[in-house]
């Protein structure tokens, strides 16, 4: 198995051009990697933290506070390609891991945005995107996804069929 880690892939931006909906502030940031630390050193999971470009010239500063994260720069794509599942608040790495066959963890410890209508209850084993809201559950679930074989991204990603994708837009637009 390939899969070595969880890609932590946040969507910080500068104060200067943050949106309060839908992006994640820099104190939710901070205490998402608070939580992560934690959970890499008390379960022994493998984190990689890859920063959006606006702030990736903060790694070397950051790395400092959260000794039990691994802090990356290298492409999403290769990131990716390694990656167990990928947690994310919001950000374009979403769409990028579910086009790689990744499957997501929207991370929303503060119950403030679910961009994609999924229950954090989901009873379905095998799904392509999980919403969690709660560390323990977090940690569950993290647990959990390493034993999936095969998930179901057939909601989330648009087959290579193009009469099927077509037909599947003309459903949502209905």
């Amino acid at each position: 198995n390939k899969r070595k880690y969880f890609l932590f892939a946040p969507m910080v931006k500068n104060f200067y051009n943050i949106q309060y909906l839908g992006v994640e502030t820099f104190y939710e940031f901070w205490d998402n990697l608070k939580i992560l630390d934690e959970i890499a050193y008390n379960e022994k999971i493998k984190i990689i933290v890859k920063l959006h470009p606006n702030v990736k010239h903060c790694v070397a500063d950051i790395k400092e506070y959260f000794k039990n994260l691994s802090f990356s720069n290298t492409k999403i794509e290769k990131l990716l390609s390694e990656s167990i599942a990928l947690l994310s608040y919001s950000s374009a790495a979403i769409e990028d891991a579910l086009n790689s066959e990744v499957p997501v963890i929207l991370l929303d410890l503060k119950k403030r945005y679910k961009q994609i209508n999924i229950s954090e209850n989901s009873k379905n084993k095998n799904e392509a995107v999980y919403y969690i809201s709660n560390k323990k559950k977090l940690v569950t679930l993290m647990k959990k996804i390493t034993k999936i074989k095969k998930y179901n991204f057939s909601k989330y990603v648009l087959s290579k069929n193009v009469e099927k994708n077509f037909e599947k837009i003309l459903q949502i637009i209905k």
